[in-house]
């Protein structure tokens, strides 16, 4: 079945495709990932550089964080892209955060805000925090509107920034 699911990376339908990834999340080693993560770079589509492979990646369980890490640090864009995409939901990887900070400062706008959006989901770590405060200046006002609205998220719940020194957007 391996051996299938990953020849059928290369079909042309984007429905085959896209069964592809979903097999090779499920009973792939990490080698799999590397190989979607190529398909994505070399041929990759909208729907699957902006919805199937980011859906397929936040199924994977926490202690496959690395698969992720390796999609963060990717050469290409689109597969930064769809990785950070997929940290939008699925379990919280806190070993993925030092991955996610080093891209702050990313040339792509469209990376940017995704991250500012994920980084919003790491509500009691200073350094998330800290980028979050960095992003409020970035270039792009897509950007900083969802740095501002991540950074309002965590002032409103429950974290250990309401106060005083919280508070203090800039």
């Amino acid at each position: 079945a391996l051996k299938t699911a990953t020849a059928a990376l290369d079909d042309p339908e984007n429905a085959v495709r896209t069964y592809a990834v979903r097999a090779l999340i499920k009973i792939g080693p990490p080698e799999s990932i590397d190989r979607i993560y190529s398909m994505l770079a070399e041929n990759g589509t909208y729907m699957l550089k902006h919805n199937a492979v980011p859906s397929c990646l936040q199924t994977l369980p926490v202690d496959r964080s690395d698969d992720i890490i390796r999609g963060l640090q990717h050469p290409n864009t689109a597969v930064r892209e769809a990785t950070v995409a997929a940290c939008r939901a699925g379990p919280l990887r806190p070993t993925a955060l030092p991955a996610l900070l080093a891209l702050v400062n990313d040339p792509s706008v469209a990376l940017r805000w995704r991250v500012a959006e994920v980084l919003g989901r790491f509500r009691t770590s200073t350094d998330a925090r800290a980028a979050l405060l960095t992003l409020v200046s970035d270039p792009s006002g897509a950007v900083r509107n969802m740095a501002a609205l991540k950074l309002s998220q965590m002032l409103s719940s429950d974290s250990r920034w309401l106060g005083p020194e919280g508070i203090r957007l800039y």
